[in-house]
C-alpha cells in the first residue's frame, strides 16, 4: 500500500516521507500494535552529498544594516544566528534574561536546547556590539527574542533578503556560516564542539564545515554596526 503512494513522490522528497513513515511504524511496534515496519522492504533515494554553503560577509553585513535601520526587532535573530550559531528553532523558545552580555555568554536551557542538554555559546566581541547598537536604538531586551511565530518567521526573513538583494539562501545558512567562520578563523574545533552543541566531531565536519578564505574570516568576525549607527529607530513591519 505504502509502495505506490511513494512511486508517485518526487525523488527530491521521498527519504523525507520515508522516514516520518518508518518512525510512526516503529512507534506502533512498540505499542504492540505491529509486529514489524514495512518501510525497511522500500528503497530510500541515494542522495549525492551537497557541499555546504555559506552566506558572504558582504551579504552579512547588507542584512544586519537594513534590520538596524529598518527592522530593529530583527536584528537579534540574525546576530544571533550568524555570530553564535544559535539554530533557528531554538532562537524562536529563547529569552532575553538568557542573554548576558556582561558575561559574554547565552545559556540555552535545556527545554530551548535542541539536544536537550544545557549549552553555553560565547558572545562574539562583534555580536555584542550589534546588541548594543539594538540596545541604544531602542530595541526591547525583556521577554522573547523572536515575538513571530514560526511560519511569520520564515517569511519575514524572506522579506528582509529581498530587500537586500539576497536571491539564494542556502538551508541553515546563518548557522552554516558560524560554524565555517569559526574554524576557518583559527577558533579551535574542540570548542566549537562545545558552543554549536555537538559531540561527534566528524559530523560536525560532515554537516557544516566549508572551507572558506582565512581573510574573509577574518573579515565575518569583524561585521560591526556603522560608525553613524541611528540611536533612535522607529522600525516598521
Amino acid at each position: 500500500m505504502i509502495e505506490p503512494l511513494m512511486n508517485a513522490v518526487p525523488s527530491g522528497g521521498r527519504n523525507l516521507i520515508l522516514r516520518h513513515f518508518r518512525s510512526f511504524w516503529n512507534y506502533a511496534i512498540r505499542k504492540g500494535w505491529a509486529t514489524s515496519n514495512p518501510v525497511d522492504r522500500l528503497d530510500f533515494v541515494e542522495v549525492a552529498p551537497k557541499e555546504v554553503e555559506v552566506i558572504s560577509v558582504d551579504d552579512v553585513q547588507r542584512m544586519l544594516d537594513y534590520a538596524l535601520r529598518h527592522d530593529l526587532g530583527w536584528l537579534p535573530y540574525l546576530c544571533l544566528g550568524f555570530f553564535a550559531g544559535i539554530r533557528p528553532e531554538e532562537l524562536l523558545m529563547l529569552q532575553w534574561e538568557d542573554v548576558d552580555l556582561a558575561s559574554k555568554e547565552i545559556h540555552l536551557r535545556v527545554g530551548v536546547s535542541k539536544t536537550r542538554t544545557s549549552r553555553f555559546p560565547v558572545l562574539s566581541e562583534n555580536s555584542i556590539l550589534w546588541l548594543e547598537a539594538y540596545r541604544r536604538a531602542g530595541g526591547s531586551m525583556e521577554g522573547p527574542i523572536v515575538r513571530l511565530k514560526e511560519d511569520a518567521v520564515y517569511a519575514h526573513c524572506a522579506k528582509i533578503r529581498s530587500a537586500v538583494g539576497i536571491k539564494h539562501w542556502p538551508q541553515d545558512a546563518a548557522r552554516h556560516s558560524f560554524c565555517s567562520y569559526w574554524v576557518n578563523a583559527g577558533k579551535g574545533v574542540e570548542k566549537l564542539l562545545l558552543v554549536a552543541g555537538h559531540t561527534n566531531p566528524q559530523m560536525l565536519w560532515k554537516h557544516y564545515y566549508r572551507s572558506v578564505p582565512e581573510s574573509e574570516a577574518a573579515r565575518f568576525w569583524n561585521v560591526v554596526p556603522p560608525s553613524d549607527s541611528p540611536s533612535n529607530v522607529i522600525a516598521f513591519g
